[in-house]
């Protein structure tokens, strides 16, 4: 079966105007300011020494010599804290003390994670399937 594209410009009727998407002009801004961020980021100046301490030669014309502005990268934007702790991190913390396994030890045996406790710590918030392995491990090491 052949399927034939409609060729736009042999029609003779006006077609109706294509209206913008509005999540377009969002990511278009996202990208300019992306691009703006990228362009503030230091470069290389380029450094030349006055004409009075050059030395007139018949040689080639002296080199510039390039500097970093900075080696370091910008600073992230710092986010606010959450006083959100899941309900979870709770009984771990319990465990931990009660047990005195280390919060990388836990996570490791419990989802094979061991940033597990340090991310709940800072705001992350565990699925249902991660706190069933996470309650089924304490029972296990009780």
């Amino acid at each position: 079966m052949l399927i034939y594209r409609q060729n736009y410009s042999a029609l003779a009727h006006a077609r109706p105007a294509i209206q913008p998407d509005p999540d377009i002009e969002w990511i278009n801004s996202r990208l300019q300011e992306k691009r703006e961020r990228i362009s503030s980021v230091p470069t290389l100046a380029t450094v030349a020494t006055p004409q009075s301490e050059v030395q007139q030669t018949d040689g080639p014309t002296p080199r510039r010599v390039t500097v970093p502005k900075s080696r370091l990268p910008a600073a992230r934007p710092v986010r606010e804290s959450s006083n959100y702790a899941p309900p979870i991190l709770m009984e771990i913390e319990r465990v931990l003390k009660r047990t005195g396994m280390s919060a990388t030890a836990f996570g490791k045996g419990a989802v094979g994670d061991r940033r597990l406790v340090s991310d709940l710590r800072r705001g992350r918030d565990p699925s249902s399937r991660t706190v069933a392995r996470i309650r089924a491990f304490m029972e296990r090491e009780g």
